[in-house]
């Protein structure tokens, strides 16, 4: 019975691993790499924010909003809640306006911030109009 030596690679296996290694390595780096068509990544913010996504999240959390600080029943809010999407169907922005992403995020996270409730819905400064159109 002949036993298995460990010692040198032969010149034949450095060969194959390289003819093996190198276009997996190739292959990994354009699966595993930046995906193409978000310049800048991470969510540039770039463009403009839909309108009926916008609709739909501020009106929910206006609801929710509405709910805990008491303006609104349990039940008002399921109503206030379905009503939604029926709102916001055919949501446009004003002419002249058109907020980025991240305006439109940073008004829906204000409208959600339990530590602004005290202020009225309409009067939070992110979502005034001229903050939210001014990019």
């Amino acid at each position: 019975m002949q036993k298995f030596r460990r010692g040198k690679p032969s010149a034949l296996s450095a060969f194959y691993r390289l003819r093996i290694g190198v276009p997996v390595v190739c292959a990994a780096g354009l699966l595993l790499g930046p995906a193409p068509g978000d310049v800048g990544g991470c969510g540039s913010g770039g463009g403009l924010a839909d309108p009926e996504v916008f609709c739909i999240q501020f009106e929910e959390a206006s609801c929710m909003r509405d709910r805990i600080s008491g303006e609104l029943t349990e039940d008002e809010e399921v109503s206030c809640l379905l009503a939604v999407p029926a709102e916001c169907e055919s949501a446009v922005w004003p002419s002249g306006c058109a907020p980025s992403p991240r305006a439109a995020d940073r008004c829906i996270d204000a409208v959600s911030d339990v530590k602004q409730l005290s202020t009225p819905t309409g009067e939070i400064e992110e979502c005034q109009l001229t903050v939210l159109c001014s990019r």
